[in-house]
């Protein structure tokens, strides 16, 4: 499921936010209403914002096959372009998850999408079931004032049931899903007066904008997939793609001189917890800070797995990967209890719409008809099988969604695209990447060296703005100049003492 792919925490304990032919119409079963749409903008102020934007909720039918019954509110968030002429076609930007509302992203959008916005409105949904749009929020477990509790699953049976039943009573859990929420967008774009529009969408948000470019390719200009999940359902088969990056992570340590004097056994730790059987739990004992003493924790070896997922989600945490499996290991778990925790408060807090994820997640992601072999490769991996048998217990109390015949096919369109893949990439890795590639007429698939899931402000100045820039001012990623692509560098190991040069 990885968990982090939707909120993560840095290592360094910094909370963060972890297609047919163009000339094809969706169906008129799940397409965009023809009723007359009214959204109207007011001037609007977001936190960390300092500048006016404009906002404003449009009213959809919640049950898009009947267009009759609840209507329920999506949230828009409009930036205006800043320059003298802008032109029409926006970029509407699809946050990642699927649970995170995109209202939250703008602070960083508009740092990280200035050049664009200079000619083009950045237009942010909040996505049905987030945010702003009717948000399918859960009631989990966890208290601020005793730790243990957030050491506790927030899918056990009766979190799940708890969730389900308190949402049902004002929501159809089975009317949330990929291709509703693409045909709100198209909404959205209609009420808002443009014809076309540029996409972006980020891991989970890249599925949206493959699904729109499905539905509703006839008005996209251009689309980026930036660490894409595809339409097929095969990310989860790739778990054990992780074991073959934490390799990598100790092999460039080892060719790190001073990673490789800081951690002299750090391939022998590996080499510990590749031939060893995953536990199902293990024990921690911390330091009783209210009475004295000492506090036996048992949790789930699932949160420990976590941390590694975490960590190589950016190559600036992985700088830690030797460390944490030098502690695996030798199974020291204690020091990763108040990491651990971190995690799980952010997992808990209202950020994440977890109804929304589980609608998402059951009715499209889960390759259950792969069931077996999924579960054999993830049982066979350093992480374990844990966090899928949790998802896949958690969807068997849930309502499953129906979703269009077509759905888990590839997306074809001759719409210019560009993909962006990381190298080092824990769970959208660029095989992924290349497989919708393929289906695409006119796409260019770049693979960053030395990148992860995340990329840093950084590597995103310095190389990524250039380039996404020109490729929708140019709408043809053929003239693209990538060559910063290729000279990205991993950052240094931690605990190496003086600062040395990255590694190649």
């Amino acid at each position: 499921m990885s968990i982090a792919c939707i909120f993560r925490t840095r290592a360094r304990l910094t909370v963060v936010g972890c297609i047919l032919a163009a000339a094809c119409v969706g169906s008129s079963i799940e397409g965009s209403s023809n009723e007359t749409l009214h959204l109207a903008l007011e001037p609007c102020r977001l936190p960390d914002v300092g500048e006016p934007l404009s906002c404003g909720v449009l009213e959809v039918s919640e049950n898009r096959r009947a267009q009759t019954g609840r209507r329920i509110g999506i949230h828009v968030t409009v930036a205006r372009a800043t320059g003298p002429a802008p032109v029409g076609d926006p970029l509407i930007l699809f946050s990642g998850g699927p649970g995170l509302g995109a209202s939250r992203s703008v602070p960083m959008a508009l740092t990280r999408w200035g050049h664009v916005r200079r000619n083009r409105d950045l237009v942010f949904v909040d996505l049905r079931g987030t945010g702003k749009s009717h948000p399918l929020g859960c009631r989990l477990p966890g208290d601020r004032n005793d730790p243990g509790t957030y050491l506790r699953s927030m899918f056990e049976p009766d979190v799940v049931r708890t969730c389900r039943d308190s949402l049902a009573t004002f929501a159809d859990l089975a009317m949330y899903t990929t291709t509703h929420i693409a045909a709100d967008v198209d909404d959205v774009r209609r009420a808002l007066g443009y014809e076309a529009v540029n996409v972006y969408g980020v891991s989970y948000g890249s599925l949206v904008a493959q699904e729109y470019l499905r539905r509703h390719g006839e008005h996209v200009r251009t689309a980026i997939l930036h660490a894409p999940v595809p339409t097929t359902g095969d990310r989860l088969l790739l778990i054990p793609e992780l074991d073959s990056l934490v390799a990598r992570t100790v092999s460039d340590c080892v060719r790190a001189p001073a990673c490789l004097a800081a951690y002299p056994d750090v391939e022998s730790h590996l080499e510990q917890l590749t031939g060893r059987i995953v536990p199902d739990t293990v024990t921690a004992v911390i330091p009783d800070q209210a009475n004295g003493g000492e506090n036996v924790i048992r949790m789930p070896y699932t949160y420990v797995a976590e941390l590694l997922q975490v960590l190589l989600y950016s190559v600036e945490d992985a700088a830690d990967l030797p460390a944490l499996l030098g502690l695996l290991a030798n199974e020291r778990f204690a020091p990763l209890v108040p990491l651990i925790v971190r995690i799980r408060r952010g997992l808990y807090s209202d950020r994440i719409a977890w109804g929304l994820y589980l609608s998402v997640y059951c009715a499209e992601m889960l390759p259950y008809e792969r069931s077996d072999e999924m579960l054999a490769r993830a049982h066979g991996s350093i992480v374990g099988d844990g966090e899928i048998r949790e998802l896949l217990a958690a969807c068997a109390l849930w309502p499953r969604a129906e979703i269009p015949s077509d759905f888990r096919e590839p997306v074809v369109s001759p719409v210019s695209t560009l993909i962006l893949s990381g190298e080092l990439d824990p769970v959208t890795p660029p095989v992924l990447g290349e497989s919708i590639a393929q289906h695409l007429s006119n796409v260019r698939h770049l693979v960053m060296r030395n990148t992860a899931h995340e990329v840093s402000r950084d590597v995103w100045d310095t190389c990524l703005d250039r380039i996404v820039t020109q490729f929708i001012e140019e709408a043809d990623g053929a003239g693209l100049d990538v060559a910063c692509t290729a000279r990205l560098r991993r950052p240094q190991f931690a605990g190496t003492g003086e600062r040395n040069a990255p590694v190649p």
